[in-house]
């Protein structure tokens, strides 16, 4: 009796006795799940397989263009990257506006033009040089350049030059493309560098023979 009330004792005591937690098991980080690690290596061999096709895709699209088709890609992309880069349509409308005046510029390069068209603007510069060469010794600015040292001369010539080029935009309008009242203002300007060129070359006495030295 007495040790079937001691077990019963014990018993209770183990009741009352809050037991610690099971420990749970150490995990390090270093052992991922295999289901996990066959999920992503599922996803990145897909991610290849359709990068692969696009390229593909592409490259075949690339090889079966022709040279017009190529072009129109080339401009489309690079109109969006404008577009991405935040261009505004003003500046679009600014930019398509001077890439044309570049191409047209390039195209009617003096190599590529016909020898006819370099013999008329040979002719237009001459006969504009020799106007604004005559205007300047008829206000004595060769009379005056032709004392000096010849490297004068070819100084005033120089920045005459300089002057004229960055009043055409740089070269970006030509002196045969000039008319109505820009042949005069054309004429005006290239006064210094004519003026210098005339006396660096020694054509004062020929100049004294144009009607502008009267």
């Amino acid at each position: 009796m007495s040790g079937t009330f001691a077990a019963r004792a014990a018993a209770r005591r183990r009741k009352r006795t809050p037991q610690a937690p099971a420990e749970e098991p150490y995990y390090d980080g270093k052992h991922a799940a295999p289901k996990d690690q066959e999920q992503t290596a599922e996803e990145s061999a897909r991610l290849t397989r359709e990068d692969l096709a696009l390229f593909a895709d592409r490259l075949g699209a690339v090889l079966a263009e022709n040279p017009e088709e190529r072009r129109h890609r080339l401009h489309l992309e690079r109109e969006r990257e404008f577009e991405a880069a935040g261009e505004t349509r003003v500046q679009r409308r600014i930019r398509h506006h001077q890439e044309q005046r570049d191409r047209r510029h390039r195209e009617t390069a003096l190599y590529r033009v016909h020898h006819s068209e370099r013999a008329r603007r040979f002719r237009r510069w001459v006969l504009l040089t020799s106007c604004s060469a005559s205007i300047g010794f008829a206000f004595g600015l060769v009379q005056a350049l032709t004392g000096p040292p010849v490297g004068v001369a070819w100084a005033v010539a120089g920045a005459g030059w300089v002057l004229d080029w960055r009043i055409r935009g740089r070269g970006r309008t030509r002196l045969s493309e000039v008319t109505g009242p820009g042949i005069v203002i054309a004429i005006i300007v290239r006064i210094p560098f004519a003026s210098g060129l005339a006396a660096a070359s020694g054509l004062g006495p020929l100049l004294a023979l144009s009607p502008f030295a009267k």
